[in-house]
């Protein structure tokens, strides 16, 4: 996986808050008080604040592959409840990406999975372009790679678009029967 860590600025600042905002309200609403939650790829740690202003009782903690951005040493223990991947998987391989899922599984079959998977269509690759020429970098796994591992490895609750750049998925687990559990 890359080092890549992203320093928002205006007016791409919208762009992720508005993200970060939707990921903390599902979060919020889909959890209990106590759920413990993984920003895996957490970069600045930016979604543990917008999660303690809707509830600061959850707990977030987060994972990056810098070890001085992390909170944790090993994002598998504890076992955590919610899993956030915001604009991480891209930076993983397919291959990467199903051990991770896998992994997850064989710790907590319950758990909730957001992910946020970058379009990286035509209207965010001339924002790029023309806002952040480097956002796209360092991609090992196109979108389209993205979607069709979230589809054959996970149930998806629910999908909805940010600005038309960013597609934000509410998933579970698939059981080992292949049968879908529902929360």
């Amino acid at each position: 996986m890359n080092n890549i860590v992203t320093d928002y600025k205006f007016p791409q600042k919208i762009y992720f808050e508005k993200i970060l905002k939707r990921i903390s309200s599902h979060i919020e609403s889909n959890t209990r008080a106590h759920s413990k939650i993984i920003d895996y790829g957490c970069g600045k740690n930016l979604l543990k604040s917008f999660v303690h202003k809707l509830n600061p009782a959850l707990k977030v903690y987060g994972y990056d592959i810098d070890p001085s951005l992390s909170t944790i040493s090993d994002p598998f223990s504890p076992i955590y409840d919610v899993w956030v991947f915001n604009h991480v998987l891209m930076y993983m391989s397919a291959d990467e990406i199903v051990e991770v899922f896998n992994k997850i599984k064989s710790l907590n079959e319950q758990a909730i999975i957001l992910i946020g998977v970058s379009r990286q269509n035509i209207l965010s690759k001339v924002g790029a372009f023309f806002l952040s020429p480097e956002a796209h970098e360092g991609i090992i796994t196109p979108g389209a790679t993205q979607y069709k591992i979230i589809n054959q490895e996970l149930h998806v609750r629910s999908r909805e678009s940010i600005y038309g750049m960013t597609d934000l998925f509410i998933c579970e687990l698939l059981n080992a029967r292949n049968q879908r559990q529902f929360l």
